[in-house]
């Protein structure tokens, strides 16, 4: 038996009492929150329809065309579970490029798995060319999930290393080039050999010499212990198959890590001339890595400054010394010992957003060329490859006040969303917008139980009845409109979104048109968290 639409008749604005979630209680909280789930639920043909009218046509033939292309860059698209990056051996070829002339079709190669030693390049030769946007798509993932380190990794996906694999990964944690199982880890997960792993977190006393960091009397060798001021878990790599100085950011695994996350509040800022909204906590822990030692150190110093303390500052736990992660000088060794080569800057989830936002510190948008201030040598090219990327930044509308996506970093940044990951619309806007919701619930009793049973009613045979179904969108729409107003961040660069039907198993890539339709609303369901996983990115890339 259908009930009369009336049972979840709202109350008016006039009588509404508007309090705070303190005063409403735990309990009201999760019901409230409970009923807007199952609202969604019972309206998710409006969010499905919603999504793909924010993206473009279907990738699939283009991306899987791509990746099983066999360059210099990859051993791609291998077959029968075969890994992602192949470690060439040094009798190996190494196919750098093709050029096609008119007499004949010219293949430039090397042997051996470190760079070509001579001078002759393909005339087209471009690691980061949108020709190469899908393989290096698929090359980077891996890139960005092996930074979450071995016992991580055992617990995302057990099955990640094959017994061969573990073997290598036991001969070189007894290395002296390792300076930490992690280390050894990485460098068997990318298939990069280890002195092609050339800086990163975990240098200790255990690491061997590095030729690179040593020619670079400002990098220490052995770093000192860090427990100080807030630096990213990170991994520098020469690519060479790739032409590039690779910059690998990890993603939320730490205290520190999460004290970054929840510093969530809206900072406006300049970015190359430009205002925007930006997340502080990832804003502030960005600007800093991004600098030399020397203006790391007067950075810290200045933010601890009494007259500049704020609830944003990111925390000195310790207050101890400070110790800055020598990554400028680092990337600009690997730069200065290979002319030419491309830079970069990878990372899942938290790592992504500040591989993004180091990005924006060190790049031209305009030309996707490092700019001059960064330091870097004049001319080289520079891209960010995010996984996961949180809600980062927005530009604010003059007239509306409301914030909104930008274009405007395009040609420095490629995101990638997989599935319902919640990340990419999660932020203190989105929480804001619940938090309505729930208020609103709160004035109306009795409205929470009955979108309840509205859901579960829908659930069975019967289903709801015209009547209802009309005042269930009727409500939803009304929530939505009056609640879902607050400033969002979002993240940025060119967009691509990888879903996995849910009844078939089909995989399908689309382009992301607007970013602001897609990730402008936190959408509940039951695979939210674990779509955000980075083994589940991994495979849904490789799946494609």
């Amino acid at each position: 038996e259908t009930s009369e639409p009336a049972v979840i008749a709202r109350t008016p604005p006039q009588q509404r009492r508007h309090k705070s979630l303190k005063d409403i209680g735990a309990f009201e909280i999760a019901k409230s929150v409970t009923a807007w789930i199952c609202l969604q639920r019972m309206n998710k043909k409006y969010y499905e329809e919603k999504a793909l009218q924010a993206c473009g046509e279907s990738l699939l033939a283009s991306f899987s065309a791509s990746a099983r292309l066999h360059h210099a860059d990859s051993q791609l698209g291998l077959e029968n579970g075969g890994p992602i990056i192949e470690e060439l051996q040094d009798d190996d070829v190494v196919v750098d490029g093709e050029s096609r002339r008119e007499s004949a079709d010219l293949i430039y190669a090397h042997v051996g798995s470190g760079p070509s030693e001579t001078t002759t390049q393909p005339p087209s030769f471009d690691p980061l060319s949108q020709e190469r946007l899908f393989q290096n798509i698929r090359r980077y993932i891996r890139f960005s999930s092996g930074a979450y380190g071995k016992f991580a990794m055992d617990f995302f996906a057990p099955n990640a290393l094959s017994f061969n694999e573990r073997k290598e990964l036991a001969r070189k944690a007894q290395s002296s080039d390792s300076a930490h199982i992690n280390h050894a880890f990485y460098s068997t997960y990318t298939a990069r050999p280890m002195p092609e792993v050339f800086h990163t977190t975990y240098h200790n006393q255990k690491a061997g010499e590095n030729r690179l960091l040593s020619e670079v009397s400002s990098v220490p060798r052995i770093l000192p212990a860090n427990k100080t001021h807030y630096n990213p878990t990170f991994y520098l790599i020469l690519d060479h198959p790739n032409k590039s100085v690779v910059l690998c950011l990890r993603g939320t695994l730490s205290l520190h890590d999460l004290f970054v996350d929840l510093t969530c509040e809206s900072q406006e800022v300049q970015i190359q001339g430009a205002p925007y909204l930006v997340h502080s906590g990832m804003y502030r822990a960005a600007q800093r890595v991004s600098l030399p030692a020397d203006q790391w150190l007067a950075a810290v110093q200045e933010a601890e400054l009494p007259s500049r303390a704020s609830s944003s500052d990111l925390p000195n736990l310790f207050r101890a010394d400070p110790r800055p992660p020598f990554i400028h000088e680092a990337v600009l060794a690997g730069l200065q010992a290979h002319p030419g080569y491309s830079l970069v800057v990878t990372g899942h989830s938290l790592g992504a957003g500040l591989a993004a936002l180091i990005t924006l510190a060190w790049g031209d948008a305009n030309t996707g060329i490092v700019s001059a201030s960064s330091g870097f040598p004049s001319g080289t090219k520079l891209h960010c490859f995010a996984y996961a990327s949180p809600a980062i930044v927005a530009t604010v509308d003059p007239v509306s006040r409301q914030t909104r996506s930008t274009q405007e970093f395009h040609r420095l940044v490629t995101s990638v969303t997989a599935g319902t990951d919640f990340v990419p619309s999660f932020g203190l806007g989105s929480v804001r917008d619940v938090a309505g919701v729930v208020a609103r619930m709160h004035d109306a009793p009795g409205l929470a139980s009955a979108i309840v049973a509205r859901y579960v009613q829908s659930k069975t045979v019967s289903g709801l009845g015209a009547p209802d179904v009309e005042a269930v969108q009727e409500l939803h729409g009304e929530l939505h409109d009056d609640c879902f107003g607050n400033s969002k961040l979002f993240p940025i660069g060119r967009h691509f979104w990888i879903k996995e039907e849910a009844e078939s198993g089909a995989v399908d890539v689309r382009e992301v048109k607007r970013v602001d339709d897609l990730f402008g609303n936190l959408l509940f369901g039951p695979t939210m968290c674990s779509d955000h996983m980075p083994n589940v990115y991994e495979d849904l890339i490789r799946g494609l």
